[in-house]
């Protein structure tokens, strides 16, 4: 993915100051002054996506998901107006059995001593769409998109579609809303880690499609230098044959065999490549119940949250400072 983010990061940087290169893999940036207080106040910055070079160049900067320099990347795109913030509309939001529905998705932790008002709450999300890359003796392209709660981490692959059947506009929804917890970073290793296993999956079945091709391939090369070295052994026992001459061509033979077979096995081992291609803000308000919980010695507040738009329900802790109201609700 490193070069996709290469491309992103020039681009970026393009727009807010002057980019040169400065060594192999290496990238200067003289900062515009609009984004410096986003890097430390610096004039300048220096980066590379290879971290072996950003370890032999104390002064160069890594560039990687999860990495500082990514995460004020982010906040300079934010504020300077870079990225797009969607706000869905015409989802149907029912209340009554918020509880009941999260409780089939989920276990709540604690016992449940009482119970904030049921409502709307604005949930925003980081959508991301991965394109992701099968390559073997051919390539197969599919796109994968993940949304993540950036108040809880929960993290879905539904919406993709979903949200395309929605009606989305630039105006926020009038509802309340809890705190934003997770970086656009974090959320996107979150994403990633969400896919690690559907991917692994499909990688898994393309190799066991390829296996019968692969045998076969496999047993016509074995097959061919098989006769050659039966052929040279028999040359062997000839009158006046010269033995040392043989054995170099049954060297070199057995050298073929094995490059061969070799690049088969290459040819047809599977390989997995990752490229983000999108990221979008997207919000809307789901069904929520605040609860506070009792876990062992503890009171903990939480979010009980049912989400319409994929019809999934999760629960996720509070701040202490957001408790709800106490209630006659118990379990």
């Amino acid at each position: 993915m490193s070069s996709r983010l290469d491309d992103l990061a020039l681009r970026f940087f393009a727009t807010v100051g002057l980019v040169e290169p400065a060594g192999y893999q290496i990238t200067e940036v003289l900062l515009g002054n609009k984004v410096k207080e986003y890097f430390g106040g610096r004039d300048y910055l220096r980066f590379t996506s290879s971290t072996e070079i950003a370890r032999e160049n104390p002064q160069v900067e890594v560039l990687t998901y999860g990495s500082a320099l990514l995460e004020s990347m982010t906040e300079a795109a934010l504020a300077s107006g870079y990225a797009g913030h969607f706000y869905l509309r015409g989802l149907s939001l029912t209340t009554g059995r918020t509880l009941e529905k999260v409780r089939q998705h989920t276990r709540i932790p604690g016992r449940i001593l009482s119970a904030g008002e049921e409502g709307p709450y604005l949930h925003h999300h980081s959508a991301f769409r991965f394109k992701v890359t099968l390559v073997a003796d051919s390539r197969e392209e599919t796109f994968d998109d993940v949304a993540v709660d950036l108040h809880s981490g929960w993290a879905t692959t539904g919406m993709g579609t979903a949200a395309l059947q929605l009606y989305g506009s630039q105006e926020p929804e009038l509802s309340p809303e809890t705190t934003v917890v997770l970086t656009l970073s974090e959320a996107c290793s979150r994403a990633l880690g969400v896919l690690q296993r559907p991917v692994a999956s499909r990688a898994q079945a393309k190799q066991l499609s390829l296996r019968a091709a692969a045998s076969e391939e496999k047993a016509q090369i074995t097959h061919h230098y098989q006769t050659i070295i039966q052929r040279l052994g028999a040359g062997k026992g000839r009158k006046g044959a010269n033995i040392e001459r043989i054995g170099d061509k049954l060297r070199t033979t057995f050298l073929d065999r094995d490059r061969r077979l070799e690049d088969l096995e290459r040819k047809y081992r599977v390989g997995v490549e990752v490229t983000l291609v999108q990221v979008a803000i997207v919000s809307y308000p789901k069904v929520a119940l605040p609860l506070l919980l009792q876990q062992g010695k503890e009171q903990r507040p939480g979010m009980a949250v049912w989400d319409p738009l994929v019809h999934e329900g999760y629960f996720y802790p509070l701040a202490p400072a957001s408790a709800p109201a106490r209630s006659e609700t118990s379990q």
